[in-house]
This record gives structure tokens, C-alpha cells and sequence, in this order.
């Protein structure tokens, strides 16, 4: 939560942060029950292929407990002693060996336990690198995505070179495991679905998907790699299957990943998780400084490490600081490490988005060398531009060295009315906003926010 004073017009009011807010948001209050079960109740499948899935940005009591299920196909020998590969991937492939049927940061990429307020910071700091200490940390702890880590142990599966060769393994993976575990606490709502499978292959090649005859990604989110075919029992009646046919149990909640070696490749699992939370698609407006830029038109050459400020709004994770009078002296912080960002709304429902970025938390660069290009594209302040009910595009970009250099010289920097590019609306209408005096700051970046007297 922000704490700042407003003030008219020509009045000054410096922003003062206390020292709670200085301590981040409250996380650790004690939980409500962690999981809605409705015991009995199950839906056909026909609704379940009809509804459209979408995974809770903050489920009761925080917790969403999931699966992830490593694979790795019998003639999968890769390791990156071929001409053309680089020293970076070889040591990657170190951290899934040919010979091993999972990955040897197993247990590393969930949590395995329930959101314990008492707890809570021993685990994050035990699994620093997990998808779970990632959420909750985005998410403002709105969200403890924790559970299972499985290695499919089952008859050998082959290398597949196409789509449907792909799909026919990836159905006797998960047939396996169906018939080998208990699904049931995967149904976090309890209604007959399991609510996330993360099946996650070592496999070099990937199956035949994307654009262009070439075409392939590396993670693939919902329902289109989901194999026809599995067989879903009730593990209380092994015997009587729940669902036949489309693997309606998993409709809309997977998400299936290759070329897998390293906890390095978790930006891939998580955007895809992303689009588990926000649905299909990408959101370009911001290219790599969105976690869910990607492909599509005018896409960006890659998704991001960590959602923007307009994403974690959509998922209710950030409640930006609105500003309906002028303010003197504003301070904003990074935007991963303390969740702040500015909204300077109009009339029309269009707003100016700020949000300050600073490549130095560990979710926004990789631990090591392995993966240099999943890290932020430039540290600064983004200034963007959205409609109402439209994604942000970026209006100006200030580099954190610009905004050293205007510290020092004291000449700040302004966006406004009069510059290129300026603070008009879609159409080229003057909003009468500006942002003056933008410097960079020990705590974050300052800056005067200037609004029309008529508003």
C-alpha cells in the first residue's frame, strides 16, 4: 500500500513511506482453510470441455496444490557434444543426465507442504529457485503454488518427431501416472478436474507446433497437447473410470515443457503457468518487460521473466498508487522488489502506467550464466499508455543510466505535453499531464506529476 500526500496545484507535499510499508506487503497473517472440497460432486465431461478453465490468482487460504511429472524417452542421449553447441548448454545438460529418468534438481522446483504463516520465510529461503517461492513473491503472497514432483517410471517411451507422435507419448505418461496415484488432491475445488499438471520432458527435439512449417516452442500451456485416449479411474474404485476419452480431467489445466535441463528454464514453465492465470494469448504492448509477451502480432523476439505491473493488476497481485491531484516529489520503487507501481488515470478510462525496473532480484536474472537472455531487456522507468479495456503500450522508456546522469547534473528529465513522444491520448489529444523533474533516487525514482487545474 502507498502512503502519499496529495496537494493542489503549485502546493508541495514530499511522499514519505513508513516504516511498515518499507517492510513490504503483509504476508503473513494467519490463512483460511486451504482447500474448497466439495466431496461427491463431479462434472460430466461434456462441461468440462464446454467451460473455460482458468487457475485462481488467489485461491482460498493461498494454496493451489499441483503436479509437475518429469519424462525422459528411452533414446534421449543429447548432450551437447555435437559442433554448434555452446559451453553454456553442455554444463546445462549436466543438471539432467541422459542416464537419469528425472532431473537432479528434483525437489527443487515445489515446495511440497501447505502455506504456513509460522513457517513461511524458513521454506522460501530452504527452495529460494522454486516456482512456489517465485508465486508467492509476485503475487504479493496471494498465492502458494505448491505439491508433487513425480518421475515416470513406466514402459520406455521413444523420441517423436511430430505433433501426434508427441501427444501418443505424452498419453501413456500420463496413463501412467493416473493409474499409479491419486489424483484427487490435485482437485483443489472439487470439481473432478485436476487443476494443474506440469509434464515436463528432457527431450531435445520438439513436437511439430508453432508457426511455419518449422515452427516449435519450447512450452505449449492448456489443452492442444493433451492426448485423447486417457483413462481416468477413481482411485477409491479403480475399477470405475470418472471420464473416458478426451483426458477431460486435465481439460485446460497443463502445461507441457521441452528442453528442460535446468532450473534455468523456469521463466518458459512460468509463463505458460501465466497463461494458466490470464488465459491465451500474449500482451506485446510492453514486449520483455511483460511475463506474457510472446508471439503473435508484433511479437517480441521473447516473453519476459516477470509479469509487468499491468498484469499483476489484471490478476489482482498490485494496487497501483492512483493519482487524482498533482504530486511533488513522488517516490517509486522497484517494482518486483516492493510491488509499487503509478496510475494516472482520464476521463475517457485511458491512464499512464509508471513502473520503475531494476534487474537486481533473483526472479529477474538467472543465478548464472546459463541463461543471460531471460533476464530483464534494460533497467529504468517504463512510462506506458493504456485504453480501458486494452493492453499498455509503451510511450517512453528513461535507461537507469539516463537517469543517473540527470541525478548528477541535476538537468532532470520530463515527459509532457511539448515533448516527442508527449503525453496526448490515442488520437493525438493533449491530456495536459506531465511528469517533470524524473531522477533517480537511493530508494527508487522521484519525480513531479503535473495534472490539467480542471481536473
Amino acid at each position: 500500500m502507498f502512503h502519499c500526500s496529495s496537494m493542489p496545484p503549485g502546493k508541495q507535499a514530499p511522499r514519505v513511506h513508513t516504516a511498515q510499508e518499507a517492510s513490504g506487503p503483509d504476508i503473513s497473517e494467519p490463512a483460511p482453510n486451504p482447500v474448497l472440497s466439495r466431496a461427491g460432486v463431479s462434472l460430466s465431461s461434456e462441461r468440462l470441455l464446454r467451460r473455460e478453465y482458468k487457475l485462481p490468482a488467489a485461491p482460498p487460504g493461498r494454496n493451489l496444490r499441483v503436479v509437475a511429472l518429469y519424462f525422459k524417452t528411452a533414446d534421449d542421449r543429447f548432450d551437447g557434444s555435437a559442433p554448434g553447441y555452446s559451453d553454456t548448454l553442455r554444463c546445462q545438460i549436466q543438471r539432467w543426465p541422459t542416464t537419469s529418468p528425472a532431473p537432479l534438481w528434483q525437489g527443487e522446483l515445489l515446495i511440497p507442504t501447505p502455506y504456513d504463516p509460522v513457517t513461511v520465510h524458513r521454506d522460501t529461503a530452504a527452495f529460494p529457485a522454486s516456482l512456489t517461492t517465485y508465486f508467492f513473491h509476485i503475487s504479493a503472497g496471494k498465492l502458494w503454488l505448491y505439491g508433487d514432483e513425480v518421475a515416470y517410471t513406466g514402459p520406455p517411451v521413444r523420441r517423436a518427431k511430430t505433433k501426434k507422435q508427441w501427444r501418443q507419448n505424452n498419453r501413456r505418461v500420463i496413463q501412467w501416472f493416473v493409474d499409479n496415484h491419486d489424483t484427487r488432491p490435485y482437485d483443489n475445488d472439487g470439481d473432478g478436474a485436476i487443476d494443474m499438471l506440469m509434464l515436463i520432458s528432457r527431450a531435445r527435439s520438439k513436437f511439430a507446433y508453432g508457426a511455419g512449417k518449422k515452427g516449435h516452442y519450447q512450452g505449449v500451456s492448456n489443452g492442444d497437447f493433451l492426448p485423447a485416449g486417457v483413462r481416468i479411474a477413481d482411485m477409491r474404485d479403480p475399477g470405475k473410470p470418472v471420464f473416458r476419452g478426451h483426458g477431460s480431467i486435465m481439460r485446460n489445466s497443463g502445461i507441457y515443457q521441452t528442453d528442460c535441463y535446468s532450473l534455468n528454464s523456469r521463466p518458459i514453465i512460468i509463463h505458460e503457468i501465466g497463461h494458466l492465470l490470464m488465459g491465451p494469448g500474449h500482451f506485446n504492448g510492453l514486449r520483455r518487460w511483460n511475463l506474457m509477451s510472446g508471439a503473435g502480432r508484433n511479437a517480441p523476439a521473447r516473453s519476459g521473466v516477470v509479469p509487468g505491473a499491468w498484469e499483476k493488476m489484471r490478476l489482482g497481485w498490485l494496487q497501483p498508487f492512483v493519482v487524482t491531484q498533482s504530486q511533488q516529489d513522488f517516490l517509486l520503487r522497484d517494482l518486483t522488489g516492493f510491488n509499487e507501481a503509478l496510475k494516472v488515470p482520464l476521463k475517457s478510462g485511458s491512464y499512464f502506467l509508471l513502473e520503475y525496473r531494476r534487474n537486481r532480484h533473483r526472479f529477474e536474472k538467472t543465478p548464472d550464466a546459463f541463461c543471460p537472455d531471460q533476464n530483464l531487456p534494460r533497467e529504468g522507468l517504463v512510462i506506458s499508455f493504456a485504453s480501458a479495456r486494452g493492453e499498455p503500450v509503451l510511450r517512453k522508456f528513461f535507461p537507469l543510466r539516463q537517469l543517473r546522469r540527470a541525478a548528477r547534473s541535476r538537468r532532470f528529465l520530463h515527459l509532457g505535453p511539448k515533448t516527442r513522444p508527449g503525453t496526448s491520448g490515442w488520437r493525438g489529444r493533449e491530456t495536459g499531464i506531465a511528469f517533470r523533474n524524473i531522477r533517480l533516487a537511493e530508494d527508487g525514482v522521484r519525480l513531479d506529476i503535473i495534472l490539467p487545474e480542471e481536473r
